[in-house]
């Protein structure tokens, strides 16, 4: 046998798992923006699409309940968020737009994470929570021991006209890749996640 038989047939194992973990997301980067090729709905974007995509900072995030979570926790999910100086009707309406369109994901559901982001009216937190289970209700953003809320909310800035009440899509390798207004039709969030998870197939 040649001494080159076992090398070649790892790179070739090697080359096999590279095609099928990243081939899928590959083809829904490509057909989710081109829309061509693969008919699943209309072939557009519901949301605004965010050219070229916003890396999000490495931050940790101090839940409602003392508990915190990291960028890190979050990765790999996709993760709905919306930004609130208080929870008005427009973070209230977001709110429950991102709890629809995850609900209607079915089995899918599980690759998503939904958060609210206080910067003020923290004291709002625990009754938000409650009344939207499962949100993560954030009241504080931290990096390396520093306040990092700056920091995030620049990873927005000048993405939509007005931050209270839309919505952000970040893709599981945290960027910003889809904004949605409180102007927009409410299911244009859910009909966008339904495209994905259509193409990806993570089930």
């Amino acid at each position: 046998m040649s001494k080159n038989t076992k090398p070649n047939r790892n790179g070739r194992i090697l080359l096999t798992m590279l095609l099928l973990f990243g081939a899928p997301y590959l083809f829904a980067w490509y057909f989710f923006f081109s829309g061509t090729a693969l008919e699943i709905g209309n072939s557009s974007n519901r949301g605004n699409l965010v050219s070229p995509m916003q890396p999000m900072p490495e931050v940790q995030y101090q839940l409602h309940d003392g508990t915190q979570v990291t960028s890190a926790e979050l990765a790999d999910h996709w993760l709905m968020i919306t930004v609130a100086d208080g929870c008005d009707d427009l973070c209230g309406q977001a709110l429950i737009i991102m709890q629809q369109s995850r609900r209607a994901q079915a089995v899918n559901r599980q690759y998503i994470k939904r958060m609210l982001v206080l910067t003020s009216a923290q004291d709002q937190a625990e009754d938000i929570a409650a009344k939207y289970q499962g949100t993560l209700v954030a009241t504080a953003v931290e990096a390396n021991g520093a306040d990092a809320m700056p920091a995030l909310l620049s990873a927005f800035e000048g993405l939509e006209a007005q931050q209270q009440g839309s919505i952000y899509l970040v893709d599981p390798r945290s960027n910003v890749m889809m904004t949605y207004n409180s102007d927009m039709p409410r299911d244009n969030l859910l009909k966008d996640m339904e495209r994905v998870f259509k193409v990806i197939k993570m089930d």
